[in-house]
């Protein structure tokens, strides 16, 4: 680090203690060069004079990960807008390692299309996420979710308002789970074609006390939480409407895991199967929450 690097922010010096600060989309692109430092966010930040070309390049990529910090601040982040639909790990941050931490961070109007692992926030996350929200549209090929495309660690107290279109692997929050996700909220239109849910189109991992307001569609492996479930899912819901073709269901669509103290509004979804998320009447769901 040179004695010029702090002038690339509005303060701070990276560390945890001192983080960098960020007060604008230049200091915020600046991040990248940065990769295991500590930031926050000590503004709101307006992205359009990103909007160019295929617009706003993720911090991060597989090969070389964001693995330091950035606390949002409760500051939001608007117009995030990505346009490159052959790429894929796409997001704010592209790639995130497992020493990474990024919370309280909030995404409004983005517009963000791309190819696989594709999310509003991460595209693949191997770090933690906390009390980070999304609002907006996301769409690609596969693995593509809301907040985040593929997640492997955890994501826990997050939100996300989201229109998300896929083909394979789609869900609200994040497309496919292996980690750990508790305590989120997702509402929007999910719509894919195989393995597509409310809160993850597919999960390998541990969800639990997260709740999916969202109309699901797709042609296989269809449910209004999850798709397909070969995890652990607990004291979670869902209420919206849910289509499909085969292997369909009002929670999820087929499961080979567990799902304990799990249901679904059987009026809304338009459902009916148990085994995999019990079904329940609208009154039956305000007395639970």
């Amino acid at each position: 680090m040179s004695k010029f690097d702090d002038y690339n922010f509005s303060g701070g010096k990276g560390t945890r203690e001192n983080p960098y600060l960020i007060s604008n989309g230049q200091e915020l692109y600046n991040v990248r060069y940065y990769l295991n430092r500590a930031f926050k966010q000590v503004a709101n930040i307006d992205l359009s004079a990103f909007i160019i070309g295929s617009g706003w390049k993720p911090i991060g990529y597989k090969q070389e990960k964001f693995s330091g910090s950035y606390d949002g601040n409760n500051y939001s982040i608007f117009n995030l807008i990505i346009d490159s639909p052959e790429s894929q790990d796409l997001g704010l941050f592209g790639a995130i390692s497992e020493y990474s931490r990024l919370e309280n961070i909030k995404l409004e109007k983005i517009k963000i299309i791309g190819n696989s692992y594709v999310g509003g926030l991460v595209g693949w996350n191997e770090g933690e996420l906390s009390n980070c929200t999304v609002q907006g549209l996301v769409k690609a090929d596969k693995d593509v979710g809301g907040l985040v495309g593929s997640n492997l660690n955890v994501i826990m107290k997050s939100r996300a308002r989201v229109d998300v279109y896929g083909k394979e692997t789609v869900g609200g929050l994040v497309g496919g789970n292996t980690g750990i996700i508790i305590g989120t909220y997702v509402k929007g239109s999910i719509k894919g074609e195989k393995f597509v849910g409310g809160m993850a189109g597919g999960n390998d991992g541990t969800i639990s006390r997260s709740f999916s307001e969202c109309n699901v569609s797709g042609q296989e492996f269809v449910g209004g939480s999850i798709g397909g479930n070969l995890g652990m899912i607990t004291y979670s819901y869902s209420i919206g409407s849910v289509a499909g073709e085969t292997y369909v269901g009002g929670f999820a669509g087929i499961n080979e895991g567990q799902i304990l103290n799990s249901y679904y509004n059987k009026e809304i979804s338009g459902q009916n199967d148990t085994g995999k998320g019990r079904p329940v009447t609208n009154a039956e769901i305000l007395l639970k929450r």
